[in-house]
């Protein structure tokens, strides 16, 4: 976490690395890719940052999208392996619609991203495949996840991604003006990951030690914590893969514990990196 890249926006640097951790964590041999719905404020730099991982290899990157969309156009891809992640940098787009195609959107989403599409009979597409499964990263303006989240926990929505939100302080504002007028924006470069599948074990000694920020998650989604627990093992694991590691160390573990200040509905402000 000390690492300083200045072709990367480091005063948005949790937001870059648990962009980093979801996307690598559908190279973890035998998990599911974990998917991450993020929030803030307009102009918090959200669309920003997605658009520097739009050049990761086996990934989407959707301006707009429909689930008839993605039937047609990119099972096929993710039945092959050759599409691993989808990467929406505005939710509110594929939001817009109508309301029947908005909830098909939202129903077909919770399948492909949790338990996996299988087969599909509809009056516009038949398709009958594998289990199909592909994780999803998007984002979303402060008061529209405030306004939708009460539905999505009903609908399971939310509990399939792990929410994180942040603010800035006036530290960070002021900071942020000055990266403005001397336009260091420039000078960031698209990101590209290095990865390669393969198994990563965690011991449940590891594992217990999320055990409590899980359950915070769960609370706030009003659940258990279940899915919340798996996916920051998985975090955890998918550090230690770009880290060129085949097991969790307790660093690992103390990274998802540090990112989990902004992995819920609280807002914190970002931090720098710690020492």
């Amino acid at each position: 976490m000390k690492e300083i890249n200045p072709e990367e926006p480091n005063h948005l640097k949790p937001l870059i690395e648990i962009i980093k951790l979801c996307i690598a964590s559908a190279w973890v041999k035998n998990e599911r890719p974990v998917n991450l719905l993020i929030s803030s404020k307009p102009e918090s730099g959200k669309t920003f940052v997605l658009q520097l991982f739009s050049q990761i290899p086996k990934t989407a990157y959707l301006t707009d999208c429909t689930a008839y969309g993605i039937m047609r156009n990119l099972l096929a891809d993710i039945e092959t392996g050759n599409l691993r992640f989808i990467i929406i940098p505005d939710l509110i787009k594929p939001l817009s619609r109508k309301h029947s195609t908005v909830s098909d959107f939202i129903a077909f989403m919770n399948a492909l991203i949790e338990e996996g599409v299988v087969t599909i009979f509809t009056y516009a597409i038949q398709i009958q495949r594998k289990n199909l499964k592909c994780g999803l990263i998007t984002s979303l303006p402060s008061g529209e996840l405030l306004d939708r989240r009460r539905r999505w926990i009903k609908l399971g929505f939310m509990s399939r991604m792990i929410p994180f939100t942040y603010s800035f302080n006036q530290e960070f504002v002021d900071f942020i003006f000055e990266q403005i007028q001397q336009r260091k924006y420039i000078d960031y470069k698209p990101i590209i990951l290095k990865l390669e599948e393969r198994e990563v074990e965690i011991t449940p000694e590891q594992a217990k030690v999320l055990e409590p920020e899980a359950r915070i998650i769960g609370k706030a989604q009003e659940l258990y914590g279940f899915r919340a627990q798996r996916q920051l093992q998985n975090l955890a694991q998918a550090n230690a893969l770009l880290e060129n590691r085949k097991f969790v160390t307790d660093e690992d573990i103390q990274k998802i514990k540090w990112l989990s200040k902004w992995i819920n509905f609280d807002f914190n402000p970002l931090e720098s990196l710690p020492l």
